[in-house]
């Protein structure tokens, strides 16, 4: 089950990930016409791999209150309309930052050199919508939730990119969403916090890694099933302030009420 302790101030949530990485793609493509890059795509067998995570999104940085509006259609077969919202977005800027999310790149076998200037960023973003499965269906309210991370350097003369997402999708019942609201962050934890495991969710992460070398660039991508996850909320310094406040209050009521409620002798 999942758990997020979710404080009412709380801004950074604190999550650990885990997942059975189930299938894995390779991909060839070309940036411009040469006749050494042939564009394939083709499935890798491999033995599902366990894989985890930890990721800590800051909720108060980065974010935007501006909707990204979308309509898209897949000919006459269905059709997709939706906002796209940026929650939180930071660079990954210290060492300890990129330390810890270089995990990310286990699956690959591969570690960024000790020289390389990594940078990368993590975020958090929410997608809502109504998809119409045909012409003449009455859509389906959507709404899902991610979580990513990207990292990229350069080794010689090859440009690494790398990238995870987390992501939590749902179907809605009931009324259309309201697609000209933006969401708080405070909103989006709050739907982690309701329900992120219910038998209408898809709980997925997506590992990627490319190079790009000259006219040829060639990525592996990893999707499994997310099986746990954990989440916590961490406060505000101004709520820890006020917790240490109402502890101490606490103590102060406790030690004045003692000596009235002491036991006398032959009672």
């Amino acid at each position: 089950m999942a758990t997020l302790s979710l404080g009412a101030q709380a801004q950074q949530l604190d999550l650990n990930v885990s997942a059975t990485l189930t299938s894995a793609t390779d991909y060839v493509s070309c940036n411009w016409e040469t006749p050494e890059c042939v564009p394939s795509t083709s499935n890798v067998a491999f033995t599902p791999l366990p894989w985890s995570q930890f990721l800590s999104v800051d909720l108060s940085v980065g974010g935007s209150s501006d909707l990204f509006t979308f309509d898209f259609t897949g000919g006459d077969l269905w059709r997709y309309q939706g906002t796209l919202q940026t929650l939180a977005s930071q660079p990954l800027s210290s060492a300890t930052a990129l330390t810890t999310v270089l995990g990310m790149l286990k699956p690959f076998g591969i570690t960024a050199p000790a020289d390389a200037v990594v940078s990368g960023t993590v975020g958090a973003t929410v997608d809502r919508g109504i998809w119409w499965s045909g012409p003449d269906s009455s859509g389906q309210a959507y709404r899902q939730l991610t979580v990513q991370q990207n990292l990229s350097w350069m080794q010689g003369d090859t440009q690494h990119w790398a990238s995870l997402l987390i992501s939590r999708s749902e179907q809605v019942t009931g009324a259309p969403l309201n697609q000209d609201q933006p969401m708080s962050a405070q909103s989006f934890m709050g739907l982690l916090r309701d329900d992120f495991w219910c038998a209408t969710c898809t709980n997925v992460v997506n590992l990627q890694w490319e190079t790009t070398n000259g006219a040829i660039s060639h990525s592996l991508q990893y999707s499994g099933v997310i099986n746990q996850f954990s989440a916590s909320a961490v406060p505000e310094p101004a709520s820890y302030a006020m917790m240490a406040a109402g502890l101490g209050l606490l103590g102060l009521c406790i030690r004045r009420r003692s000596p009235s409620q002491a036991v006398m002798p032959g009672r």
